[in-house]
């Protein structure tokens, strides 16, 4: 009796769940910026990929996803430049022109930063065209995500930094050597704080930003 039961309720159980046609063509394939606009979520990079489903339905996910990446990759490539200028030049305004050069301008960074930021990239919706046998996929990096690889990479690289004037220091006198410590540290606590502070003003830019 309860075997029938369920076999009667079954059919309203599927009609309840939300369906999204085949020939509804969601708006965020054209424009994926309509995807955050309609979330309410800030994203620094969002980018649809598509490929064709030639018989293997998971392998065309994938190489849509990977498309996608690819997109985000290139443009990630140029926010991070065009972010570590900026920052480089308000931190960097009363460092060594030398100890600047090591620390931000950086082909190298630009590109391990990158890498590590994709780790973030976020699949956020796929439709399948059935009659013309496409896969979309939108992927999307959400902004403090960015902005928080950004900082962290770069305190990292900056306590690298800090290390070797910290063994400078040790061959130094002995009055010399405990004036440099404590010149390490505070230029540690004032590049962390002021690197948080413009992380903190880059997320709020884009939090207002249309």
């Amino acid at each position: 009796m309860k075997k029938n039961s369920l076999f009667l309720l079954l059919p309203l159980l599927l009609a309840s769940c939300p369906t999204t046609p085949s020939n509804s063509r969601p708006e965020w394939i054209d424009e994926p910026e309509i995807y955050q606009k309609n979330s309410g979520k800030k994203f620094i990079a969002l980018f649809v990929g598509s490929a064709p489903n030639e018989g293997d339905i998971a392998t065309a996910r994938e190489e849509a996803f990977e498309n996608a990446q690819a997109r985000v990759s290139k443009y990630l490539q140029s926010k991070v430049h065009s972010t570590i200028q900026n920052w480089s030049k308000v931190i960097g305004d009363k460092m060594h022109p030398t100890t600047r050069q090591k620390i931000f301008e950086n082909t190298k960074m630009i590109h391990v930063i990158t890498r590590q930021t994709l780790q973030g990239v976020q699949e956020l919706q796929s439709y399948y065209d059935k009659e013309k046998k496409i896969i979309y996929i939108l992927v999307g990096l959400y902004s403090k995500k960015f902005l928080h690889t950004l900082a962290e990479t770069y305190k990292q690289k900056f306590l690298q930094f800090l290390q070797k004037e910290k063994q400078k220091a040790l061959q130094a006198p002995e009055e010399q050597r405990e004036k440099i410590l404590r010149k390490t540290e505070t230029m540690k606590r004032n590049f962390f704080a002021k690197l948080d502070q413009l992380a903190k003003e880059e997320e709020k830019k884009l939090q207002t930003s249309k």
